[in-house]
């Protein structure tokens, strides 16, 4: 009970623009702070009323998708990856704690062994939250001489992290923040901003509007070299919103499939579907069901 009340104090306190101010400002200068890795809590169970009914419908999901599950671990490209899904899977199913070789200490988003920076890269950020991500970008890029970066393009629709954004990036001219949502198409929906948990979602428990656009609409974005993508759950619109992008460029992808079941298995179809040149692979970072990454290269 000390464990779910820490976790949802440290939920509510970032809708606080004091603490919110905070927390961002200690990431800024790298000092990183997990309160559910402190506490061990899985963020998305939470505000489930019944976690043991949520692993049944788990289990009888990947039960029925057993074949999916199996053509996706076959496309994958290294056998690190196909621990790490199955883990993430196992987690979900069953609450299996994952083994040391399953889920991975490396930076999440740029794994050395996966991801290349390259010379004027134009990176799309889908939920920039207060730019800790965009931090980590220039931070390797200034590290390798062979890369740099053109461009980023940050997708915050949230009030606290675009305040923050703007604040701390208006001296850098790469950057370039998009006060909207992504999806596939340009639209009104219903939206949660509560901090680093904000998501779309239904009337009844928004808090505002705002406006979703997609990559393939986006001017900025007709060069992206590199697409992340961590949007609570949203990442299927927009990933069908950004299929021209991705067929055209083939940038470098890192796409969170963790959200739900499905996105478990269908993100990697979709991707293999549409580019099937591109080498996929999937770390886990962190030893609960959440941060299960796709990444996908040339």
């Amino acid at each position: 009970m000390v464990k779910k009340a820490i976790y949802r104090l440290y939920y509510s306190l970032q809708k606080n623009k004091l603490f919110f101010g905070v927390v961002a400002w200690l990431q800024s200068h790298y000092i990183t702070i997990f309160i559910g890795d402190l506490v061990n809590y899985p963020q998305n169970v939470r505000n489930r009323i019944n976690p043991k009914k949520y692993k049944e419908k788990s289990w009888n999901f990947f039960e029925s998708n057993k074949q999916r599950v199996a053509n996706v671990t076959n496309m994958l490209e290294d056998d690190k990856s196909k621990k790490a899904y199955m883990a993430a899977i196992g987690f979900r199913t069953t609450s299996r704690r994952f083994k040391r070789d399953e889920w991975s200490l490396c930076d999440q988003y740029f794994v050395e062994d996966i991801i290349c920076l390259s010379k004027n890269e134009v990176f799309v950020d889908c939920g920039a939250y207060d730019g800790d991500i965009i931090r980590k970008l220039l931070r390797h890029s200034k590290k390798d001489k062979e890369s740099s970066v053109k461009q980023v393009i940050a997708f915050e629709p949230g009030q606290l992290s675009g305040d923050f954004l703007r604040k701390h990036f208006c001296k850098d001219s790469r950057v370039l923040l998009v006060a909207k949502g992504v999806s596939d198409k340009e639209r009104e929906v219903y939206f949660n901003d509560k901090g680093s948990s904000s998501k779309v979602t239904s009337k009844e428990q928004a808090n505002k509007k705002i406006l979703v656009t997609s990559i393939d609409q986006t001017p900025e974005c007709k060069d992206a070299t590199f697409i992340k993508m961590d949007i609570e759950g949203a990442e299927w619109d927009a990933l069908h919103g950004a299929r021209d992008t991705i067929v055209r460029n083939k940038p470098k992808l890192a796409i969170c499939i963790y959200h739900s079941d499905e996105d478990m298995i269908r993100i990697s179809e979709y991707i293999h579907e549409i580019v099937p040149e591109y080498k996929l692979f999937i770390r886990h970072h962190t030893r609960r069901d959440h941060e299960t990454v796709l990444y996908a290269v040339l």
